[in-house]
């Protein structure tokens, strides 16, 4: 199990104990982190200034990169769809490596932790196995996120994806042999910069993937109540390479972005796509190691106009890159996460979508088949 730790509160509080609060978590918390690891770059943000406009980058260095805007997620081509151009972007990237302790969750978007027991369980598992990788990973994840989650009563682990180029080319060269192997759920860096869901598409997958399990009025007790989508983002191996991207929520307007709704035979889904901005300030953290991950925010349903909502990300490629050294190995695993009362045992019985048996739909959705129109849709001034 894991032994970050991370002080709850249950109810809501008036300001004055609110107040209260944040003193007794700002000195629990740095007591904590000498005895817990898998505090080292998390805290509240309780003691220090709100950092605002350029203050959230400054002193910080840079590298200078190369990113994709304006497609977004699933970019198969097919002949009679609607298609999306690309344009690369040359920009400059600030290497949070030099101050992590800055960035948080809730105000940044994304936050860099220590997570030493996911890289034990890593290490005595093949997690390229979704069998293993869901049976022993993911409970370890969802201790790590809700404790990461200050208040949070409940995480599920619903989803991951493995990144692995050469792993990929590899089985896709073996496609002409009689016996192809194909590893579930592998694909190869995203290049381009998306958002995971709309502020509409957040609540739409949450209560999708709950209803199965969830009564009609613990599910509405549930989507009342906050909840979010967290990605953990973490590799097997020092990356060298394709590092992830992250804009600032507070760089981020909705102008930049628009709703990439793509509709299935079974159903349909919404991700952001970006365009670039001069007003967006674009962080990473070089070097992140295995027994690190970077939590990233792809929705959350509070809507207080301070709280993060949504973290717009990509992979990158920094011009200066040796594409000599190994490819970059991570997975991405997607986690619902609620603060509501009463939720510790929500869907206890939650199995998620990729191990249960698959239809046919399922299978043709993972192979493009599916998807029936791609289209754009412009934003609103408001999320």
């Amino acid at each position: 199990s894991s032994c970050l730790f991370s002080p709850r509160s249950e109810h809501p509080a008036p300001w004055r104990v609110q107040l209260f609060s944040c003193f007794l978590r700002e000195v629990t918390m740095a007591s904590a982190d000498e005895q817990h690891p898998e505090n080292v770059h998390t805290g509240a943000p309780a003691n220090k200034r709100r950092r605002t406009g350029d203050e959230e980058v400054t002193g910080l260095p840079t590298v200078k990169g190369k990113m994709n805007f304006g497609d977004g997620t699933h970019t198969e081509r097919k002949e009679g769809r609607e298609m999306d151009f690309p344009t690369e972007v040359s920009l400059s990237f600030h290497d949070g490596r030099a101050d992590p302790s800055r960035f948080f969750l809730d105000d940044h978007g994304f936050q860099l932790v220590g997570v030493p027991s996911l890289a034990e369980v890593a290490c005595g598992i093949d997690v390229y196995d979704p069998g293993a990788f869901v049976e022993h990973f993911y409970p370890v994840a969802e201790e790590v996120v809700r404790r990461q989650c200050h208040g949070a009563t409940r995480a599920i682990a619903f989803d991951h994806i493995m990144r692995n180029k050469d792993r990929l080319r590899n089985e896709n060269a073996e496609l002409t042999t009689t016996k192809p192997t194909k590893t579930p759920l592998l694909c190869g860096v995203l290049a381009n910069v998306h958002g995971d869901y709309t502020a509409r598409s957040g609540f739409f997958r949450a209560e999708q993937l709950l209803a199965p399990y969830v009564g009609g009025d613990m599910l509405k007790q549930a989507m009342d109540q906050r909840f979010a989508i967290v990605n953990l983002w973490i590799p097997f191996e020092r990356v060298q390479v394709d590092p992830l991207g992250l804009c600032t929520w507070r760089s981020i307007s909705p102008s930049h972005v628009c709703t990439n709704r793509m509709t299935f035979r079974h159903r349909v889904a919404e991700t952001y796509k970006a365009s670039f901005s001069p007003e967006q300030r674009w962080v990473f953290f070089s070097d992140v190691q295995p027994t690190e991950a970077i939590l990233l925010k792809t929705f959350d349903s509070q809507n207080d106009g301070n709280t993060s909502r949504f973290c717009i990300h990509s992979a990158f490629r920094p011009d200066d890159q040796d594409d000599e050294l190994p490819c970059r190995k991570s997975a991405e695993v997607r986690l619902l996460v609620f603060w509501g009362e009463d939720l510790e045992s929500l869907a206890g019985n939650f199995v998620p979508p990729h191990m249960r048996e698959s239809t046919a739909d399922d299978a043709d959705e993972l192979n493009g088949k599916a998807l029936l129109k791609k289209e754009s849709i412009p934003n609103k001034d408001y999320w």
